[in-house]
């Protein structure tokens, strides 16, 4: 828990994830520049990083500031991506996949419109009720470290699939993800880019995943798809209509293009579907399922035990 600091500005998607999308390399990934949407400007112009999808007093609801809260996963989420190690088998490195799934629950919590959602689904509980709206109000804070603690479970539960671009850069946007339907989940899913080049989806429902113990470690089967350019373009449209003011990606050309397709303002879904968007809602998780799951993480971020017999290991499931 870090002590609230007034004025401080804090990033609601992270600078290091944003950074990822630019066309530079020499400089520090804050310092880069990408190319940026933003509704209504019939440009594409350059910011920093680390000067675009942030807010000052985002997180200053109450007397302490939770940015160092979700924010944690950052210092290990790139290194955990750069040892996914996806094999032809359709297995990745488990522990490190935890740590992106840690990282991709944040994305969740971090929402600047997250005290607005917050309180109409208050409403939609229990009426227009003044002392009770106060009451959440003043806990808003807390309220997000359990969202995060649900979400993050729910996230781990999920449905995955690793997405891997050769050719065309994904691009990303100010809710550091998008929406799309999985044909072969047959339900709505969340579209992560990570970098350029790798993006996850997941959602689909709670969905057994087996650990198996190989070559000394514990290898999760994640099935990995290698997409074209049409497909990535597809991605990259839809991750400017539904963001919520920019977009972000490496060139200036590769932003036009999508302009010119899209619109400068292309029409974002309704707001009830916007709000089931950043409550979650197309990870597929009752809410049931995710009390049941809140404390998951917290029992599989310092990573699986080495079985007592790696001759004959359990096989396990999340």
């Amino acid at each position: 828990m870090v002590t609230h600091v007034s004025g401080a500005k804090r990033h609601f998607v992270p600078a290091a994830l944003i950074g990822r999308f630019s066309s530079e390399t020499s400089l520090p990934i804050r310092n880069r520049k990408v190319c940026v949407l933003r509704r209504g400007i019939p440009h594409t112009f350059q910011r920093a990083a680390g000067n675009v999808a942030c807010k000052r007093n985002l997180y200053a609801d109450s007397k302490f500031d939770l940015d160092g809260h979700v924010s944690a996963p950052e210092k290990k989420v790139w290194a955990a991506l750069a040892h996914l190690d996806p094999r032809a088998d359709g297995t990745c490195h488990a522990d490190s996949w935890i740590t992106v799934a840690w990282f991709v629950a944040t994305l969740f919590a971090r929402s600047p419109d997250f005290r607005d959602d917050m309180d109409a689904r208050i409403s939609a509980m229990f009426g227009e009720t003044p002392l009770i709206k106060e009451v959440i109000s003043s806990q808003n804070e807390m309220i997000r470290v359990i969202e995060l603690q649900r979400l993050s479970g729910a996230v781990l539960r999920a449905r995955w699939e690793l997405v891997v671009s050769l050719e065309q850069s994904f691009i990303t946007n100010d809710l550091g993800m998008s929406f799309l339907w999985h044909s072969g989940w047959n339900s709505g899913a969340y579209l992560v880019p990570l970098d350029r080049r790798h993006a996850v989806i997941v959602g689909g429902g709670r969905f057994g995943k087996l650990i198996n113990w190989t070559d000394d470690q514990w290898r999760i089967e994640i099935p990995q798809a290698i997409v074209d350019v049409p497909k990535v373009n597809s991605f990259n449209w839809a991750s400017w209509a539904i963001a919520r003011n920019e977009a972000y990606g490496p060139t200036i050309e590769m932003m036009d293009a999508i302009r010119a397709v899209a619109g400068d303002s292309p029409d974002q879904p309704d707001l009830n579907f916007m709000r089931d968007f950043r409550a979650g809602r197309f990870l597929g998780s009752s809410s049931s399922e995710r009390r049941e799951d809140e404390m998951l993480l917290y029992q599989v971020i310092g990573g699986i035990r080495k079985p007592s017999d790696p001759a004959s290991p359990d096989i396990l499931t999340v």
